[in-house]
């Protein structure tokens, strides 16, 4: 069973480390807590595989404090294999947490067996230079599903960034004219702006560049879409956290000339 890479949070199988937990020969590996704040929606998606699955209506992710006390049940927050609560609106304080996913089988009264886990998860009410980006796709993908949905989910992912630098690439088409001089048949002008990611675990990098594939990306408010190579920053390579940036280009930016 599989929980999709591509959900604002990262899960692993029970019986596997997580970033922080594992410890690599000559890398440091510095702790990272993912950042949301308590207004921002959290989103879970069920694995795949459990869709037809009777036990699906008992997937149940439990979130615990740093001292493994449980602060929150989703149980009760619908059948679908989709659970979203608001941190705020729970009462959840600042604070480090982490999820752990259990299903609980209604026949038999079997005890509840826990398959995955989550990394830290760092609440606070802001989180500076920070922004939230939201995403769907118009189909299913990466394990997310979108099709036959009502409504069809919108996810939000925070990430430590600075979305500031911009470019203005152009694009002009010219004939040449029988006296040497030019004339311009069309121009092009589109509005791009590089995202420079803050340090953090590959596996952030991999959900990064998978939430960038979707079809509907917005940040600030506006429609993004992403042309252009996600480049991840060379570091020493016994430092285990990376920087990256990408440029994105307005999709409803672009202006055109022609004759």
């Amino acid at each position: 069973m599989a929980m999709s890479n591509a959900q604002p949070i990262q899960f692993w199988p029970i019986s596997e480390e997580t970033y922080n937990e594992k410890a690599v020969c000559g890398v440091n590996t510095e702790c990272f807590c993912q950042p949301i704040e308590l207004t921002d929606e959290i989103i879970l998606v069920a694995a795949s595989e459990w869709m037809d699955d009777a036990r699906l209506e008992a997937y149940n992710p439990i979130l615990y404090d740093e001292n493994d006390n449980v602060v929150f049940d989703t149980t009760g927050y619908g059948s679908s294999g989709i659970k979203r609560f608001t941190p705020f609106d729970e009462g959840i304080p600042e604070g480090k947490y982490y999820f752990k996913i259990n299903l609980q089988a209604s026949v038999g009264g079997d005890p509840a067996v826990f398959f995955y886990k989550s990394d830290c998860l760092d609440f606070r009410t802001t989180h500076e230079c920070t922004e939230l980006i939201t995403y769907s796709n118009n189909k299913d993908f990466a394990g997310l599903p979108y099709e036959n949905q009502s409504p069809m989910p919108e996810f939000s992912f925070r990430a430590p960034m600075v979305f500031f630098h911009e470019d203005f690439p152009d694009d002009q088409e010219v004939h040449p004219k029988s006296d040497d001089t030019w004339m311009r048949l069309s121009s092009r002008l589109e509005k791009k702006r590089r995202i420079d990611f803050g340090y953090m675990p590959y596996y952030m990098h991999e959900k990064i560049q998978l939430i960038l594939m979707q079809d509907n990306v917005e940040i600030d408010g506006l429609s993004w879409e992403k042309r252009d190579a996600y480049k991840i920053d060379d570091a020493s390579r016994r430092y285990g956290l990376r920087k990256s940036s990408v440029w994105l280009t307005d999709k409803n930016y672009i202006k055109r000339n022609q004759i």
